[in-house]
């Protein structure tokens, strides 16, 4: 968990629950209804239209096809707003290598991003 200026990993309990309500940037978002249903809520509607994608999002209804990394990454500020409605954070897979690296995954891990303001869902257990 990253604390400003300290510099240093800490070790965080993070909820299941939590966990589970976190958007999974890996997965599009048609597999992800609780997700879908918070971007197609008319509260999102100005987000929306000022969006980068604003075009998009009005003449190409087909937002399922769009993973979470396109989400997050193309719509600045919408971590806040998912936030607001309940989603505490995101969650990707990041693969580790063998070293020296040969293009071989050793083995995967999970990532966990706490959006700002939500640190109350992961206490620090460990750190420096």
């Amino acid at each position: 968990l990253y604390q400003p200026g300290a510099g240093y990993i800490y070790k965080a309990d993070i909820d299941d629950a939590a966990v589970e309500k976190m958007i999974d940037l890996d997965r599009p978002l048609f597999e992800q209804p609780e997700i879908l249903k918070i971007l197609e809520s008319p509260e999102l509607r100005e987000f929306r239209s000022q969006s980068p994608w604003s075009s998009w999002w009005r003449s190409n209804n087909d937002i399922k096809s769009k993973d979470g990394h396109w989400l997050i990454q193309e719509n600045p500020g919408i971590e806040q707003l998912l936030k607001d409605k309940g989603v505490p954070g995101a969650k990707y897979s990041e693969p580790h290598y063998t070293e020296p690296f040969d293009g071989t995954v050793e083995k995967v891990h999970r990532t966990f991003v706490i959006f700002h303001g939500a640190e109350d869902i992961a206490p620090i257990i460990a750190g420096p």
